[in-house]
């Protein structure tokens, strides 16, 4: 099948088969049966309300997501045919390498008042806000190269979302550390298990759908 597949599709078999592992993490069974949507949930969930943080808890999802660029950046090098395919997921997970824990790194921060990590930590918001507009950029190039432009524009509010959270999520920190609020409601809500009604869960995540992700709330119909 590898070498079928590199006859008709110019590319190595294996390096495609990788793209699994952005999805298939550590807590998610082997082959991912229960088709969980990892890198979806993780992108989009909420830094500071963080519905699915106590689902990531005590997994090494950012060092998962760190060894991962490095297996796309080689996937690139040796794919050149399919070179920005590769290139839009190594950025995804490059995201993912800092954004996976990040609710939990704030809330770490915030309950043991250590005001130097928050800081580092409006640092690493910043990096992960300008490795999302990237991300956007390169699928938005792959995205004109194959298909009609009808779409992007959900996709183009779904990148808006994450970033202007960043900024808002900035801003709340930024407010606590300089005494202008005593505390952030956001990270005084207790973390519950993610279990909602259009999962399967097994382990990590199931398979979770957007509006389900970014908010415990409702959009307006």
């Amino acid at each position: 099948m590898a070498e079928r597949f590199e006859f008709c599709g110019d590319g190595h078999f294996a390096d495609f088969m990788n793209l699994k592992l952005l999805d298939e993490t550590p807590g998610v069974m082997k082959d991912n049966m229960n088709t969980s949507m990892t890198s979806k949930v993780l992108l989009y969930q909420d830094s500071l309300i963080g519905l699915y943080d106590e689902n990531v808890r005590g997994l090494p999802l950012g060092e998962h997501y760190q060894q991962l660029v490095l297996v796309l950046e080689k996937a690139k090098r040796e794919n050149p045919v399919w070179d920005t395919l590769f290139d839009f997921y190594e950025q995804l997970a490059r995201v993912l390498a800092d954004k996976a824990e990040i609710g939990l790194k704030i809330l770490a921060a915030y309950q043991n008042n250590d005001y130097e990590q928050m800081k580092s930590i409006l640092l690493t918001l910043d990096r992960i806000k300008k490795n999302v507009d990237l991300l956007r950029q390169k699928h938005r190039d792959i995205w004109f190269a194959a298909y009609k432009p009808f779409g992007w524009e959900v996709i183009d509010i779904r990148y808006g979302g994450v970033m202007t959270r960043m900024d808002s999520a900035k801003y709340r920190i930024q407010e606590w550390l300089e005494g202008r609020v005593p505390r952030i409601e956001e990270l005084e809500e207790k973390r519950l298990h993610h279990d909602g009604p259009w999962e399967i869960v097994e382990g990590l995540v199931g398979g979770n759908v957007y509006h389900r992700i970014v908010t415990a709330g409702n959009f307006s119909l």
